[in-house]
């Protein structure tokens, strides 16, 4: 039995040296093979297109409302479901022969009110200069709907404002003829009336003040950039040092099982 094992260690050795001889016979060409498969690997790389990445985190424009109870909501001038497919559609070229910019648009899991937008192009200003393509086409499309918001809001006050000069007029009539009623019952019916209208105007002024709120700039929040861009120093695409060592390691395996072939042969 020890016999056996030791006659395995000792064949073991000699395969071990034998090998070590092989790579000391055959190192110029092993060598010369793995330095061409690193220089194939450089020339290729400078071949290929650089990608960069940026990340920015883009928030939702919305309109700031309140309800009846005192309960704070939110009006979006785009609902962000429909506002992530659109930038993806009208920018993303993926797919097509232009290739680049390459987009990715994602809502944030805990608040809708924010869209992670990944940039991909050939450089980081390029990926930049799409962002702000993204950013004015997102605005010019907020801005149409902000004026068809604020011209419905301003046509509400227009009639409430209207109200409240039909209304101040009807006060000064029975105002005026306060000094001649006839008896202590027209009286309490033109003070009833009074009170009545004048609380009506308290409301529409109300009315009014609210709606003015919704079109102020306090409560209306246009899409922007929330933070820094994060910029991708180094391209994300070839990844350089991998690929090189990667065809470095290849070349020397493909240089020593053609040395062992030619061997055996």
């Amino acid at each position: 039995m020890n016999t056996k094992s030791n006659y395995q260690q000792m064949s073991n050795e000699v395969d071990f040296k034998g090998l070590l001889n092989i790579l000391k016979e055959n190192r110029k060409f092993i060598i010369f093979f793995t330095l061409f498969s690193v220089i194939f690997a450089f020339v290729y790389l400078s071949f290929q297109t650089k990608i960069y990445k940026i990340k920015a985190d883009i928030n939702i424009g919305n309109i700031s409302n309140f309800t009846l109870e005192q309960e704070k909501s939110k009006k979006y001038m785009i609902e962000p479901q429909r506002l992530k497919y659109m930038i993806v559609n009208s920018f993303d070229n993926s797919h097509n022969k232009k290739r680049f910019p390459i987009i990715e648009a994602k809502l944030d899991k805990e608040s809708k009110d924010i869209l992670h937008l990944t940039i991909k192009n050939i450089s980081n200003n390029k990926a930049k200069e799409n962002l702000k393509s993204i950013l004015e086409w997102i605005k010019k499309q907020e801005g149409k709907k902000l004026n068809e918001y604020t011209q419905t809001i301003r046509s509400q006050i227009a009639i409430l404002q209207e109200q409240l000069q039909s209304n101040k007029k009807i006060l000064t009539l029975l105002n005026s003829q306060i000094s001649s009623a006839k008896d202590s019952f027209e009286m309490q019916t033109l003070l009833a009336n009074i009170k009545s209208l004048s609380s009506d105007r308290l409301e529409i002024k109300l009315k009014i003040d609210r709606l003015k709120s919704l079109i102020s700039s306090v409560n209306i929040s246009r899409t922007s950039v929330i933070g820094k861009i994060k910029l991708s120093d180094t391209p994300i695409k070839p990844k350089r040092a991998i690929f090189t060592l990667l065809s470095g390691t290849i070349g020397f395996l493909l240089a020593l099982f053609w040395v062992l072939l030619r061997r055996e042969g």
